[in-house]
């Protein structure tokens, strides 16, 4: 019960009283308890024993909270009022708010008191047991733990392209992502670390996270062919931070290659976390091929040359274009010929020699001289069969005689002869001396002349 309330004992001057303690009314100073019997007015009397505060400590408010127990129905309290006290003057409040054993909780789980605090890992029903010594009463709470949704992405996402699907797993209430998406899927194109909240709906709350590794290699020519002898350059689809190597050993993001044979091409992307890899095949196409020697080497005033048939067209180095042209002059020669889709390149050196003697075949008279001529062209050499190297000389011959001439360029040598046959001389037939008595003489040469 609660009492409360002070009066004025009009025997006991300078004091005042409330329900447990005398006190000074001015400064409101403890000056003591009642004590019991010595003391009238007693204090409480519960069942004829003397009944003191449950805290036994003077208050200046003078509200005093008394308990105590009876295994009784019924109860007898008294507050002594003798009436030579009558003259006492205030008044006491009583407030009865229990009357009961003491009464003791106890839970499932071993704990005590009227609260308990609990985090159950799974769900877990709670019984609480509360007693005063004669009734017991029993209540339960079950507390259901639902699954916070499941973390479902990779520490670590590496892919070869320049997209990717993050997916936080299906049966959460709302996802929050760090790009601030809110479905379940967000599609990312650039590398980096994500997050995710998931949210069951009540409180339950998974983060999650992935770091993400989005290498694109991407050679941008596709397979192709090119002509023998050609370069291609191969670029790469670049990107911030990435590094690129070739199969070739080069690095960076483009090379030029001019392949020998048919060859594919290898590029290596990476961001120092994920490697991916392209590739590119480079074919060769067979070039034409003109069909010209290295040298031509001729003896004559002209050749002609044929890059062969079956070509889209013709350039010669002479501004010719056909197939087949006429040269009069040593020198080289180049002609380019053009397929459906290749061009190519030919050339010939040409050794052009003339070698002839001006003179035809002839016959003089013995002790006759007779010039011989060569004709003549710049860059030639001369050697006659008479040992002389001037491009003319003078013969004399004694009989009939064949003489040769060669001229040469260097790289070859070409003859020509001319048949200079000696005529006899005609004989006449007159005496070394002739002696006459006559006055005249006839002499006679002969006949046949």
């Amino acid at each position: 019960m609660i009492v409360d309330g002070t009066w004025l004992p009009t025997n006991w001057v300078g004091q005042r009283l409330d329900a447990a303690f005398m006190y000074n009314p001015g400064t409101q100073a403890l000056i003591r308890p009642w004590v019991f019997p010595a003391d009238q007015p007693a204090p409480f009397l519960m069942n004829g024993a003397a009944l003191r505060p449950t805290v036994d400590t003077y208050r200046t408010d003078h509200i005093y909270e008394y308990n105590f127990i009876t295994t009784s129905t019924s109860f007898n309290l008294v507050f002594s009022d003798p009436a030579i006290y009558t003259d006492n003057v205030g008044t006491l409040n009583f407030s009865l708010y229990e009357m009961n054993n003491p009464v003791t909780v106890s839970w499932s789980t071993g704990a005590t008191g009227y609260s308990l605090n609990v985090a159950p890992l799974v769900t877990t029903t709670y019984y609480v047991t509360v007693t005063d010594g004669i009734t017991v009463c029993k209540d339960s709470v079950t507390i259901t733990v639902l699954e916070a949704p499941a973390a479902v992405l990779a520490d670590t996402l590496k892919v070869c392209g320049d997209s990717v699907e993050l997916d936080a797993g299906a049966g959460a209430a709302s996802y929050s992502w760090s790009n601030g998406a809110s479905t379940q899927k967000i599609t990312v194109r650039n590398g980096g670390k994500y997050y995710v909240s998931a949210d069951n709906g009540i409180g339950c709350i998974t983060v999650d996270s992935v770091f993400v590794s989005l290498v694109k290699a991407d050679i941008i020519q596709p397979d192709t062919a090119i002509c023998r002898f050609s370069s291609l350059p191969l670029l790469a689809q670049t990107s911030t931070g990435y590094s690129y190597t070739w199969s070739t050993g080069a690095t960076g993001s483009s090379i030029v290659v001019s392949p020998a044979v048919d060859t594919r091409y290898y590029l290596t992307v990476t961001d120092g976390y994920g490697t991916c890899r392209d590739s590119v095949q480079v074919n060769l196409l067979a070039l034409p091929q003109p069909s010209l020697p290295d040298t031509l080497k001729v003896c004559g005033t002209s050749v002609t040359l044929d890059a062969g048939a079956g070509f889209a067209s013709y350039t010669w180095s002479t501004g010719a274009s056909t197939q087949a042209i006429s040269v009069s002059s040593s020198g080289k020669y180049f002609v380019e010929v053009s397929g459906t889709t290749c061009a190519n390149r030919d050339s010939v050196y040409v050794s052009l020699v003339r070698a002839e003697i001006v003179q035809n075949d002839t016959a003089v008279c013995v002790n006759s001289a007779l010039p011989l001529n060569a004709v003549t062209s710049p860059g030639v050499s001369y050697s006659w069969s008479t040992g002389s190297s001037s491009p003319a000389i003078t013969v004399n011959p004694v009989s009939n005689q064949k003489y040769y001439l060669s001229v040469s360029d260097g790289l070859q040598t070409c003859t020509d002869s001319i048949q200079v046959n000696v005529l006899a001389l005609p004989q006449a037939s007159l005496s070394d001396t002739s002696k006459s008595c006559t006055p005249s003489v006839l002499l006679d040469a002969g006949n046949g002349f």
